[in-house]
């Protein structure tokens, strides 16, 4: 047996603003007793870097990430986006990261959310799509990593 020490008690949540994230793979499925999800890894440049992200997206939040990664509404339930999960690597999309805060276990716990997300439309030039990492962004002046507890 190996002894380890383990943080568990915050992460640092990304500052808000405006972000264009690129999704970086397959979205992993996973499910727990009362739900399921899927992990979605993403990557932004900040500054000369570039960085990467992860989120959770519930099925009942997923809707306008889905339709922004080409994802279409189904013809016989408006409530159902019809997407095809081996073909969002690759793709860029934007949003606003906002911090919302919320109880657990009678604690106030910050996660980020994502707000009026939007498709990127990748410029092509002599026939080819630009496949460059997203343009850079800027997190706000004055704001450092908030803290929170890791669900």
């Amino acid at each position: 047996m190996t002894k380890e020490s383990t943080n568990t008690s915050q992460f640092q949540l990304l500052p808000e603003g405006h972000y264009t994230f690129k999704v970086k793979g397959r979205p992993e499925k996973k499910r727990t007793a009362k739900a399921s999800y899927r992990i979605w890894k993403l990557s932004y440049v900040l500054g000369q870097s570039i960085s990467t992200f992860s989120t959770i997206m519930f099925p009942w939040l997923s809707k306008e990430l889905l339709l922004a990664l080409g994802g279409t509404i189904n013809p016989e339930n408006s409530e159902v986006v019809d997407w095809d999960d081996e073909q969002v690597t690759g793709k860029t999309f934007e949003c606003d990261i906002v911090h919302v805060e919320r109880d657990k276990d009678g604690e106030k716990i910050k996660s980020e959310s994502l707000r009026n997300i939007k498709a990127v439309v990748v410029a092509e030039t002599s026939g080819q799509a630009q496949t460059d990492a997203p343009p850079p962004i800027e997190a706000p002046a004055g704001e450092g990593p908030a803290v929170a507890w890791d669900e």
